[in-house]
């Protein structure tokens, strides 16, 4: 009986035993490596390696976590933003680093990119909006509405930084003339500015007190075209459209548009990772128009990475230029990205 009872006490002993082993190394692998630096700007063929061996490609906008060794073979290079120290690293010769908070590991391996006050600041908040919104396209650009856009300027819904906007549309089919015009609220029938033209484009151009466009206001705008027979009809948005696609712009508030200035300037470097960084800046704010333009530089000068081209996939699609959006998403494609609603049809 004795016997019994000690062989029953060692098996639940035992059954504890092994549950908290499992429980406990459920939680360790469970465990996400803390992602410490970002991949700004990656030539040729940089691997990742995580502390439990797996590698993976360096893509760009891709996190790095401590621990994790880079590998940089002949003629690649790579740039790390580092968050804690808003750093910038460059490895331009052949190394195998190790990865921590502070920078790469050996230190000589790598060369520290100078950085007046100015750009630090904007690279160190920029960092933060890179770990957000990384490598997923979706994530940083979405719209409401799964039809085909219109082909205007400014893109619908988007935030317009320049202090007077430019409208721009495709033309219509028998159209002599165009009336745009502007309403005073997002959902306003009140008309605060309108302009005549025989061109499919036209500058804001409202004047004094009344036609002023305020900071961080929305407003709806609306293209008639007069026809040769000289019957008038409402092409944008076009007639029958919901009241869920109306063209709106938001104009942007003070502090947007001050900031935007800093940002500018990254836009103008020619750097590709500054560059990169400002465009990440304009989607997020959704500055779309700004954000077509330096994606469509970044192609032109470094064509052969995948993300640029995604992103202006999904930036064209929302400025309804759907040919331009099916070739951009093409040519991702062919250089590996996977968007992210093809990675969940193939989970299915």
């Amino acid at each position: 009986m004795m016997n019994m009872r000690r062989t029953s006490g060692l098996w639940w002993i035992g059954a504890v035993l092994v549950s908290w082993m499992a429980f406990s190394s459920s939680v360790f692998a469970q465990a996400k490596p803390v992602a410490v630096a970002h991949i700004m700007k990656v030539r040729g063929k940089v691997t990742i390696t995580s502390a439990a061996g797996k590698t993976r490609a360096a893509r760009m906008f891709r996190s790095v976590s401590a621990g994790e060794t880079l590998t940089v073979p002949q003629g690649a290079t790579v740039d790390l933003g580092f968050r804690k120290v808003g750093r910038l690293e460059r490895i331009t010769k052949p190394a195998t680093v190790k990865i921590s908070a502070e920078g790469c590991q050996p230190a000589t391996a790598v060369e520290a990119v100078k950085l007046d006050d100015r750009r630090r600041k904007v690279f160190s908040s920029s960092i933060a909006r890179v770990g957000k919104f990384g490598h997923r396209v979706g994530s940083v650009v979405t719209r409401g509405s799964s039809k085909q856009l219109p082909m205007v300027t400014p893109v619908i819904q988007s935030v317009v930084l320049a202090e007077v906007p430019s409208f721009s549309w495709s033309p219509a089919k028998g159209a002599v003339s165009y009336e745009v015009i502007v309403y005073s609220g997002a959902s306003s029938k009140r008309r605060k500015w309108s302009t005549k033209t025989d061109k499919t484009r036209a500058a804001y151009a409202g004047k004094g007190r009344a036609g002023a466009l305020r900071p961080g206001s929305t407003y709806r705008w609306e293209v008639i075209a007069t026809l040769k027979d000289k019957t008038v009809k409402r092409i944008l948005p076009a007639e029958g459209t919901g009241a869920d696609e109306k063209l709106t712009f938001t104009v942007a508030p003070k502090a947007l548009r001050q900031e935007s200035r800093e940002i500018q300037q990254l836009a103008a470097s020619k750097n590709v990772t500054f560059m990169a960084m400002a465009g990440l800046w304009y989607m997020e704010k959704r500055a779309f128009d700004d954000a077509i333009v330096v994606n469509e530089q970044l192609v032109k000068i470094q064509p052969d990475t995948d993300l640029f081209h995604a992103y202006l996939s999904r930036l064209y699609e929302l400025a309804g230029r759907g040919t331009d959006s099916k070739v951009a998403r093409k040519k991702a494609e062919t250089l590996g990205y996977v968007f992210e609603t093809d990675s969940k049809k193939k989970k299915k």
